[in-house]
């Protein structure tokens, strides 16, 4: 396990490797966000995918970016 902080909640120990988005998460803001990463997350997770040059991804059924 990394000693990095979550890079949503930014106090958890990440723990939960996210591939498409080249960040890591703890398991609760895993759990939590089951349906989707919460829109208060995206201009974080916007800023990042622009930063790592990865495409935006396409938006679900619950209109949130899909967790993984």
């Amino acid at each position: 396990m990394s000693d990095a902080a979550c890079f949503i909640c930014q106090r958890n120990p990440a723990s939960k490797d996210i591939p498409r988005y080249r960040f890591t998460v703890c398991r609760t803001c895993w759990d939590e966000n089951w349906v989707g990463w919460e829109r208060e997350h995206e201009p974080r997770i916007l800023e990042h995918l622009e930063a790592e040059r990865l495409p935006v991804p396409t938006r679900n059924v619950e209109h949130r970016f899909p967790r993984s």
